[in-house]
Order: C-alpha cells, then sequence, then structure tokens
C-alpha cells in the first residue's frame, strides 16, 4: 500500500485562517470532495470567535490550538470518521525524542500514522506553532513530508517536525450522516456557544477572551515579552487573524442562508458586528502599526479600538444566540 498522500497542498494563510481547518479542508480537497474553508469553519464553530491560549507566552502564536474541537460532528457532517492519536511516556508526554532512541510508545505512535497514510486517510498532526497535513513518509523520520501552510515550513520543521509530535489526527472518508439543513442549525448553535465563551476546554478561551488579553497586554511594554522590541509583529498577527475569524464568520452566515434563513434579522446584526471588527483593524495595518507602535498616544488608542471590538464582539455573540434559538 503507498504511503504517499502527494495531492494535498494547503494554500491557506496561517496568519489569517485557522491551521486545523485549513488542513482539514485540504485533506477533504484530495479526495476529491472540494471545501470551502469559511463553510467548514463556520460548521465547526471557529467561525465564530478567535481563540486566546492562556498557556501561550508568545503573542503571536496565543490564538493557536483549542481548534480540534466538534469533530465528530464534523464528521457526520462532511463525511468522514476521525481517530485522535496521543503519544505519552509514562504520565508525561515526551517532549524530546531521539530519532536514534525512541521509546516504544512513540514508535507505536508513528506507526499509527504511517499505517493511516497506508491506509488512504487524511494525516493531520500537531506540529508547532500550526497544526500541519502529513504529505507521505520516510524511513528516516527526521524528513516525513508535511506541510503546514505557506510559509510556516521551515519554523515547523526546526521547532516540531512531525517525529516530535504529540498528537495527531486520523481521517478516514466515510458518508455524511446529517442533512445539510440539520447540520447548519447545529453549527449554529454550537457557534453560539463558541462566541459567547461557553465552549471549549481549558487552557484555550473563545468569547471575547482575545479582545480582553489584547487590551490588557497593551498596557504593558513589551507587549510580547519572549519577541521584546519586535512586539508589534505579534500584534500584527494578532489583528490578522480576528479579521481572518471575523471574515469566516460573515462568509458563513452567508452561506448559511441559503440552507437555513430563519430569523433573518439577527443574522443581518450578528454579520454586521463581524464586518465592523474588521473594519476596526483598519487604521492598524503593518506600517501603520510598527509606526505608531512606540507612541503612548497610539497604544492608547489602540487599547480603546480593541475593547470596542470586544464589545462588537459581545453583540455578535447575543446575535447569535438568538438566530440560534430560531
Amino acid at each position: 500500500m503507498p504511503v504517499d498522500a502527494p495531492g494535498i497542498t494547503l494554500e491557506a494563510d496561517p496568519n489569517v485562517c485557522d491551521s486545523f481547518i485549513a488542513s482539514l479542508c485540504a485533506i477533504l480537497d484530495s479526495w476529491g470532495r472540494p471545501s470551502d474553508y469559511a463553510y467548514v469553519a463556520g460548521l465547526s464553530g471557529l467561525a465564530f470567535s478567535p481563540v486566546l491560549d492562556t498557556g501561550e507566552d508568545c503573542r503571536a502564536w496565543w490564538m493557536e490550538g483549542g481548534d480540534d474541537i466538534h469533530l465528530d460532528f464534523l464528521g457526520r457532517a462532511l463525511g468522514f470518521v476521525v481517530e485522535k492519536v496521543t503519544e505519552r511516556q509514562d504520565r508525561e508526554w515526551d517532549t524530546h525524542p531521539e530519532p536514534d532512541a525512541l521509546s516504544d510508545s512513540r514508535r507505536r505512535y508513528l506507526c499509527r500514522l504511517k499505517t493511516g497514510l497506508a491506509n488512504d486517510c487524511g494525516v493531520i498532526v500537531r506540529t508547532w506553532p500550526t497544526w500541519s497535513v502529513l504529505t507521505g513518509w520516510s524511513r528516516d523520520i527526521t524528513t516525513i513530508p508535511f506541510t503546514p501552510g505557506p510559509g510556516f515550513e521551515k519554523l515547523c520543521n526546526d521547532a516540531c517536525p512531525p517525529y516530535k509530535t504529540n498528537l495527531a489526527y486520523i481521517i478516514t472518508p466515510g458518508k455524511p450522516t446529517l442533512l445539510q439543513e440539520d447540520a447548519v442549525e447545529e453549527a449554529l448553535t454550537f457557534g453560539a456557544r463558541v462566541a459567547n465563551g461557553s465552549a471549549g476546554a481549558s487552557p484555550f478561551k473563545y468569547g471575547g477572551a482575545l479582545y480582553e488579553a489584547t487590551a490588557k497586554r497593551l498596557d504593558h511594554d513589551p507587549f510580547c515579552e519572549p519577541c521584546g522590541e519586535k512586539s508589534h509583529t505579534c500584534a500584527r498577527r494578532t489583528f490578522r487573524r480576528v479579521v481572518g475569524t471575523a471574515q469566516s464568520a460573515i462568509d458563513f452566515l452567508e452561506q448559511s442562508a441559503r440552507v437555513v434563513d430563519t430569523h433573518p434579522d439577527c443574522r443581518k446584526r450578528a454579520i454586521d458586528r463581524y464586518r465592523r471588527i474588521i473594519a476596526s483593524t483598519a487604521p492598524y495595518d503593518g506600517l501603520a502599526l510598527s509606526a505608531g507602535w512606540s507612541d503612548p498616544a497610539f497604544r492608547l488608542k489602540l487599547k480603546e479600538d480593541v475593547l470596542r471590538m470586544g464589545a462588537l464582539h459581545q453583540d455578535a455573540a447575543k446575535a447569535l444566540k438568538h438566530l440560534a434559538r430560531a
């Protein structure tokens, strides 16, 4: 059986898009099931709120993780079966595996991933800082082929390539078991929970958590302690993810209206709030952010706008709650 997946390409920008959803879309595309990123993100619920990883110190990466949620539902809606595969060394993560001295548990873990590829399944691995898709196998485990998305190949390979990962998902093709209308209705219900922050598990938070944390960090200098004087680049990536998430919500709400069109006023209000969140980030593009970063007045205005984004998000969450009840 083959252990290559040469048809898989991942084109979504990991700075803007959620890397787990982008990886899943790449796998679906490779099966001949073209998938729209925003639609899949909406079904997952992740389109409705940026995530905050409270355990991440770098403010460039505190929007990563917590995205492997609601997967059984996604499988029923889109037609696949998901298997979670983890590597444990006794009771702790095997965080520093040596290629020439792998633990038995790590060997079993890697063997399971290889078998998944051989069975024509998609394999998503928790490389760092983003998720990646395995695109083949190698007898030299340090060179297992994978794709994390444009521009992240070297970063993920240096920090945490596939053989060092502790978590993966094997995606086996199947048939959808939910009608599209039922899938959209359930997605809106779960999405409303994501938006108001009642979904997810520690250390990941949804709702307005990222906006609140960003506003608080803007009172600190540096904004990102690990990055110091380059902290503005971390803030820039935070805003890019905010924009990407809000745009996914808009796109899903517009697309799903063709399937379930109840309470159009609530839908319209939610879309409007997400659009206003995007508009609020416009004054802080890359050049403007770097130019004004050291100006206290600029930082104060930025903080006020971030708090305003958080208020807009809460208003969108209320609209989604009413939409989900409709």
